[in-house]
């Protein structure tokens, strides 16, 4: 699969999108963004990232296209909720998003609500 996504020419969109969804699905998250980003997929790469937690790699793909840094907050903020990391999450840009982020994405998540409202107790 890996050598197929490598010989695929970048304008056959469907043959490259289905490469980068089976090398998801077997964990090569890393071959799969880059097929993503061979397209020209940002949100479809930034997504890979996430799912990954490749949270390095997502940080520097928002940096350089800042539209799409609601895709990435809040599923960081949700990891670092999980794993105990409220200090991180009130450091920077992250913490100001979540303090504006739209109500129905909050609310799709009982668990997330209730260790938001923690992060959200530490608000200035």
């Amino acid at each position: 699969m890996l050598d197929l996504s490598r010989r695929v020419d970048k304008g056959d969109r469907r043959s490259l999108e289905q490469c980068a969804l089976h090398l998801a699905r077997l964990g090569e998250f890393a071959f799969a963004a880059d097929c993503y980003a061979r397209l020209g997929d940002t949100e479809q790469q930034l997504a890979v990232y996430v799912e990954a937690k490749q949270w390095e790699e997502a940080f520097a793909l928002v940096e350089q296209h800042r539209e799409l840094k609601v895709n990435l907050y809040l599923p960081y903020a949700q990891w670092l909720a999980e794993h105990d990391k409220f200090e991180e999450a009130q450091a920077g840009e992250l913490f100001y998003a979540l303090s504006h982020a739209n109500p129905y994405y909050i609310s799709t998540n009982v668990v997330l609500v209730k260790k938001l409202e923690m992060l959200f107790y530490y608000l200035p």
